[in-house]
């Protein structure tokens, strides 16, 4: 599905698999000369979430160096992912939200130039 005005990502990583204490680095080939306009990052638990059914988050670092993931951008055509040495995600509890936690999962980034 597009939105309307919006246009495609110039690249779209799909679902890929990541765990703790890891770097995944994915191969956009933009030949970027400066820092995307846009990206989305996202992090599941599941390799193919559903709106609505599964857990679909855009925060990436939680507390500290032992929770979370990071994107860097490497150099004009790939990007690493890090995750954290415990944790892909985690995050407090907010009021009624019970803290959602998990060591391996899945990570999407699109990029638009």
């Amino acid at each position: 599905r597009h939105l309307t005005g919006i246009p495609r990502p110039d690249y779209d990583s799909g679902w890929v698999a990541l765990t703790f204490n890891t770097t995944v680095t994915m191969t956009h080939n933009l030949n970027l000369t400066e820092i995307p306009s846009l990206y989305q990052f996202f992090l599941s638990d599941t390799d193919n979430p559903v709106l609505g059914t599964n857990q679909i988050l855009s925060e990436h670092y939680g507390l500290d160096s032992n929770n979370g993931t990071i994107m860097e951008y490497n150099d004009a055509n790939s990007i690493y992912i890090h995750a954290g040495d415990s944790r892909v995600f985690y995050n407090f509890n907010f009021g009624n939200i019970e803290p959602t936690t998990f060591v391996s999962g899945y990570c999407r980034v699109k990029l638009w130039k």
